[in-house]
């Protein structure tokens, strides 16, 4: 008698922590669901075999469906019958699921579609979770055009910040920051380093004669010239008003004042049309150098200037290296312009 009291005892032990399970997993579930359909991120239960159970309204946005029944009712529709890498999707989302269900997660680049057939590429991750009492997979889907969108913003944003507005050449700010990147660099690897400073012959006149628009297009077309007659991946950077520096890691000092003919006939070689007018436009050019034991850049830029200034006082359209012992004998033009540009 002793031993049937004892039993039915346990048993309504056993029953009354299985119930008390049952309810905190049906909560449990429930907070689960709720979370689940108000995140802003496309999700969806699957189980084992292959069946979408459940998804929230955030995948009903994203293929501009009409209810979350429709979903699960035209789910195998939001794929097209091949992934880019040529793979039957059901055949591929196949093997993830269940590769998910052995390892507990798997995470997949996947190409989704609306109903009209418009692509939508996703990133996807998998992972197991206790649902409705069994083992399903809950998926999360990532927008990735949304991503792309978000990076080409942030691409833009930086390319603004390093931009000059008028010639798409790079401004000063980035030619500071880079170039002592860049002399670093040739330090390290005991390499020169050369910079080319220009300026427009006239440019004052140009405005004065034709209205500011005039110059701007100049300025603009100059750049295009420069980057055609340069490497493609060649820093241009408008230092102010109509003067550019153009930089040269690893060349030599002769290098570079080869450099600065070639882009000096270049510009020569052709007028500049611009609303109807067609003007002769030469540059005036400044080339310096240091070796890897040299000088900062700060001293460089001065060099690279004066050598420039000595070319426009020479009669222009010419292009002149900086050359240390006859500065000492004869003098460069001095200027203390290019002072504090950090």
């Amino acid at each position: 008698m002793g031993a049937v009291v004892v039993l039915v005892l346990i048993t309504m032990f056993f029953t009354t922590l299985l119930t008390k399970n049952m309810k905190e997993s049906r909560v449990t579930e429930e907070r689960l669901r709720v979370i689940i359909d108000n995140m802003p991120l496309v999700s969806n239960f699957r189980d084992k075999d292959f069946n979408i159970l459940e998804c929230n309204a955030e995948a009903v946005k994203l293929f501009s469906l009409s209810s979350k029944e429709e979903y699960l009712e035209r789910f195998f529709d939001l794929s097209p019958e091949y992934q880019p890498d040529g793979r039957l999707s059901l055949e591929k989302s196949e093997e993830l699921i269940l590769e998910a269900f052995e390892h507990g997660s798997s995470s997949f680049e996947w190409m989704h579609q609306k109903l009209d057939g418009t692509p939508i590429p996703c990133e996807v991750t998998l992972s197991k979770v206790q649902w409705c009492g069994e083992e399903n997979l809950i998926a999360f889907v990532r927008d990735l055009r949304e991503i792309n969108k978000a990076v080409a913003m942030v691409q833009q944003l930086e390319k603004a910040a390093f931009t000059d507005p008028l010639t798409g050449a790079f401004n000063r700010r980035y030619l500071i920051e880079e170039s002592e990147k860049q002399i670093k660099l040739c330090g390290d690897a005991g390499l020169n380093y050369s910079l080319i400073m220009l300026d427009v012959d006239h440019f004052k006149q140009i405005n004065d004669t034709y209205g500011h628009h005039v110059g701007d297009e100049v300025l603009k077309i100059l750049v295009r010239r420069m980057r055609h007659s340069l490497k493609k991946d060649t820093l241009i950077a408008r230092y102010g008003g109509e003067e550019f520096v153009i930089t040269l890691p690893g060349a030599s000092l002769d290098n570079a004042l080869s450099t600065a003919e070639r882009m000096r006939n270049t510009v020569r070689a052709s007028n500049f049309a611009i609303s109807g007018i067609e003007l002769p436009i030469t540059i005036s050019l400044g080339v310096a150098s240091i070796s890897h034991c040299g000088i900062d850049l700060q001293e460089l830029l001065n060099n690279a200037d004066k050598a420039m200034y000595k070319a426009k006082n020479s009669g222009r359209n010419i292009s002149v290296k900086y050359d240390a012992s006859e500065e000492l004998r004869s003098g460069y033009v001095r200027t203390d312009r290019l002072a504090n540009t950090k």
